[in-house]
């Protein structure tokens, strides 16, 4: 199957029961807030009967449904079971610690995909510009994700995350690439805890090598995405 098509069939699932209950994690500002209520009127379009169905899904019948000839590992497996397991959860950080967890990531666990950067913090030059991404987009992060906790088992330490999604206003907010891909939690920015960016860049290197997915070393940091947009963007 390709890539687009199965994006696109993972967003069909993950819109029908996306939420702004991110209250568990952090204070959300004013203009997020907004987006929780628009978000919340979408997910009260659903009706009970249509959630309970999804939830009484098991991974084959998501696998059987997008016409699989067998059954499927990698990457597009690992994103089936995490769908099927977020279906029957109810807030949006156990959804996400759900999807998370079937991933099979050895050294990052979901908050730090949610890390939402240095200067959203209170008092910092673009507080409360950043939100969490929407459960649409969640799909995206997970080949970037597979690939960094491939580059910390290289490594051999420890690795800080200090960028993941990025809404358009706080990306706009930090002067940050008008297409890039941290709006479309496809991209993370990271430091090593101890190892220098020269060491770090290494491991990245020999992990990626010369495939299509973007690397970049900056002064302090490293960049990696896996060049994936939601259908659309």
């Amino acid at each position: 199957m390709a890539d687009e098509q199965f994006v696109a069939y993972m967003l069909s699932l993950t819109s029908e029961k996306e939420s702004a209950d991110s209250s568990a994690l952090s204070t959300q500002s004013a203009e997020e807030s907004t987006d929780a209520e628009e978000d919340k009127e979408q997910s009260e379009n659903i009706s009970p009967g249509d959630i309970d169905a999804h939830a009484s899904r098991t991974v084959a019948d998501i696998v059987a449904e997008y016409g699989f000839e067998k059954p499927q590992t990698g990457i597009e497996q690992s994103v089936a079971e995490a769908i099927a397991s977020v279906l029957t959860a109810t807030s949006y950080e156990q959804r996400f610690v759900e999807f998370v967890s079937k991933l099979g990531l050895q050294h990052f666990k979901a908050s730090e995909l949610l890390y939402m950067g240095g200067k959203n913090g209170t008092g910092a030059a673009c507080a409360g510009k950043n939100k969490l991404p929407s459960e649409a987009h969640w799909p995206m992060i997970v080949p970037t994700v597979l690939l960094l906790d491939k580059i910390r088992t290289k490594l051999g330490t420890g690795i800080r995350i200090t960028s993941a999604y990025r809404s358009k206003s706080y990306n706009t907010c930090i002067d940050g690439e008008s297409r890039s891909f941290h709006m479309e939690f496809n991209a993370v920015d990271f430091q090593g805890h101890s190892a220098p960016v020269s060491s770090l860049f290494s491991a990245v290197t020999q992990v990626v090598g010369t495939t299509t997915h973007y690397k970049k070393r900056y002064g302090t940091f490293v960049h990696l995405d896996t060049r994936r947009r939601l259908p659309g963007s």
